[in-house]
């Protein structure tokens, strides 16, 4: 017999409230400047101390966003918890944003 899975909690996340972050950016460029600020509000006001954030400059780390296959930035993965979501563009649009990530208003 299989346990039932419990449903997600208000606001998503994973068993342990832990969510991960990719953000793919290009340097300085003002698009990526702008999602790193989005998404940084985004975690501190809706998962604050629930989030951890990793930012890979593709200008220095080329060959992780060709792992991932990146070709656009800025580039949002939400890597936990799954299901994996993808988000292209600099986040501004934070009523999409979240229901995108399962976030729940």
């Amino acid at each position: 017999m299989t346990p039932a899975k419990k449903p997600p909690a208000k606001g998503g996340g994973s068993r342990n409230g832990q969510f991960k972050f990719i953000l793919f950016v290009a340097g300085r460029e003002p698009n990526s400047v702008l999602a790193r600020q989005n998404l940084q509000r985004l975690c501190q006001e809706r998962l604050p101390g629930r989030h951890t954030i990793e930012i890979i400059d593709v200008f220095q780390d080329l060959d992780a966003a060709l792992k991932h296959n990146i070709l656009i930035t800025p580039t949002l993965i939400k890597v936990a918890p799954e299901p994996l979501v993808t988000i292209f563009g600099n986040l501004s649009d934070s009523s999409k944003l979240m229901a995108s990530l399962q976030l729940t208003e």
